[in-house]
């Protein structure tokens, strides 16, 4: 398996490149394009996935806690049960990207718009001043 060091590499469609679990620790993805991936339970712990395309990507309860996900695309991603503790979402697009059950506590630079733009439900846990500017869950 091929392990990802450089910007820009091209992981598009990569559905069964990934066995679920797949450790990423301190991996360095910036700008990668993991468009339609699947990271079942990956382990993405401080990544760096600065400006990486996670359009559509399944990160079904991947553990992404500490990762840089600075300017990332995660449009219409899916990210049920992950775990997003203290990870960077400066500039991340998070429009139609779904959050249920996600645990966001401690997250730094996460704008309520962007939640907004986001699917949640009563079980997303979301920092508490984004909690109170967001108001009730939109799923």
């Amino acid at each position: 398996m091929f392990i990802p060091t450089q910007d820009g590499d091209d992981f598009t469609g990569a559905r069964d490149d990934f066995r679920p679990g797949v450790d990423f620790t301190r991996a360095y993805m910036s700008e990668a394009d993991l468009t339609d991936a699947t990271l079942f339970r990956a382990n993405l712990t401080r990544a760096n996935l600065r400006d990486a395309n996670l359009t559509r990507a399944n990160l079904l309860v991947a553990v992404l806690a500490g990762a840089n996900l600075g300017g990332a695309n995660l449009t219409e991603a899916y990210l049920g049960g992950a775990n997003l503790t203290g990870a960077n979402l400066r500039d991340a697009n998070l429009t139609h990207t779904d959050l249920s059950g996600a645990n966001l506590t401690g997250v730094r630079n996460l704008r309520p718009e962007q939640v907004r733009s986001a699917r949640i439900n009563a079980e997303t846990v979301l920092p508490p001043d984004i909690s109170t500017a967001v108001g009730p869950s939109t799923t």
